[in-house]
């Protein structure tokens, strides 16, 4: 599925290929994909919230909020969760060696205990480097809000914004309009979809269409006065060179002009939501391993030839 907008306002939206191939099901405007990681925008925008309400503070120590996690000997802040520095294990490199993998019925606190009896891979605050730092984050929210991570993004985001085509499942209930995933291997098709239920990091599913609407409302400050400013103005850490990470989004530079993405990477799906200042979104998902990177290079191309941003 391939979409982009300018200022909001969605230009294109058309569906390529198959839902679901056993049935026959084309995909359209409206199948829902899930879109992997780049579920951490909202976990971040969630987080950004509860900041501007003044129930966090980006310094706050972790265990603050959540006592039953370890005391490392080291301080974890809420602001090192959301860059990705704070030193804790990677729960996808853990998980096989759990005996675990993407299509198992894996629950959250599972993860979590391997996670904490990992200990710290570094001293938090010093380096990025992914982790199961969201995971922490949805739990962060859960505490604080007193409500479960799934009923905080419906009533606080989805529900405020329209997004009719999204939500978070965390459970094995029916998900209208979903793009089974798949794999190829030796040029035959087989089934690839997400069985676990790990949320914070993953775990939502939506339209493209609601993805492009979901960047428009996050960058004008329709969920809250001065989200925007800080979600993409805090400073970030870097993760190499001219590439900077915070608040779910990856920064760089295009074309001269700011821009910031994420991509979504889960067993039969691949999606990448891209905003290139000063107006232009593209967002294209995937129910197969496609390379959405190179397909987003392409479309702007085609769109955008000799700007950054529209």
């Amino acid at each position: 599925m391939v979409g982009y907008s300018r200022f909001g306002e969605i230009e294109y939206l058309k569906g390529f290929g198959a839902a679901n191939l056993e049935h026959g099901v084309p995909i359209t405007a409206r199948t829902r994909f899930h879109i992997a990681s780049v579920s951490k925008e909202f976990t971040a925008a969630s987080i950004g919230m509860l900041l501007l309400e003044g129930k966090l503070a980006l310094s706050d120590d972790v265990r603050m909020h959540l006592p039953e996690m370890p005391d490392f000997g080291e301080v974890i802040t809420i602001e090192q969760l959301l860059r990705h520095s704070s030193g804790l294990a990677n729960h996808t490199k853990l998980m096989p060696m759990m005996g675990l993998d993407f299509g198992n019925s894996v629950q959250q606190q599972e993860v979590l205990d391997a996670v904490y009896a990992e200990g710290l891979r570094f001293k938090p605050g010093t380096r990025y480097e992914y982790s199961a730092s969201y995971l922490v984050l949805g739990r962060v929210i859960e505490a604080v809000s007193g409500m479960p991570l799934r009923t905080f993004l419906e009533s606080r985001i989805f529900r405020p914004l329209g997004l009719t085509n999204s939500g978070l499942h965390d459970d094995f209930s029916i998900i209208p309009n979903r793009a089974e995933g798949y794999l190829q291997e030796d040029g035959q098709w087989r089934n690839d979809r997400i069985r676990y239920a790990l949320v914070g990091s993953g775990g939502i599913h939506m339209t493209v269409g609601d993805l492009l609407k979901w960047n428009h409302a996050l960058r004008t400050d329709k969920l809250a006065k001065g989200l925007a400013r800080l979600v993409f103005d805090t400073p970030a850490i870097a993760v190499m060179e001219n590439l900077e990470y915070h608040f779910g989004f990856f920064r760089s530079q295009f074309r001269g002009a700011r821009s910031s993405a994420h991509s979504g990477s889960y067993q039969g799906s691949k999606t990448l939501l891209y905003s290139f200042e000063p107006g232009l979104a593209t967002a294209i998902a995937c129910n197969h391993r496609a390379d959405v990177q190179a397909l987003t290079w392409k479309l702007i191309d085609i769109i955008a030839p000799e700007e950054g941003g529209g």
